[in-house]
């Protein structure tokens, strides 16, 4: 009797005008999850997309970027060195 008082109480206490689902969250709230996450798969679907797109661009600017990324490593291998 008393956890289904303290569950009741819960869920007032969670209450905020809103349907409440059986997690505590508003159908509000569950809208808003689902369209951020519609979002965010069609900004990954058009970066792929526009990658696909101009891959021989792309192709060429992660060619050039070997040499810097490969000078960071070599500089944090020196850092690392240094302080030791």
């Amino acid at each position: 009797m008393l956890s289904q008082g303290l569950y009741l109480l819960l869920i007032v206490k969670n209450y905020k005008g809103d349907t409440m689902t059986e997690e505590g969250k508003s159908f509000g709230q569950m809208i808003k999850k689902a369209v951020k996450i519609i979002i965010g798969l069609v900004v990954i679907l058009v970066g792929i997309g526009l990658v696909w797109w101009w891959w021989p661009q792309f192709a060429i600017v992660v060619k050039g970027m070997f040499g810097v990324v490969l000078a960071l490593i070599g500089l944090i291998i020196v850092a690392i060195g240094w302080t030791d």
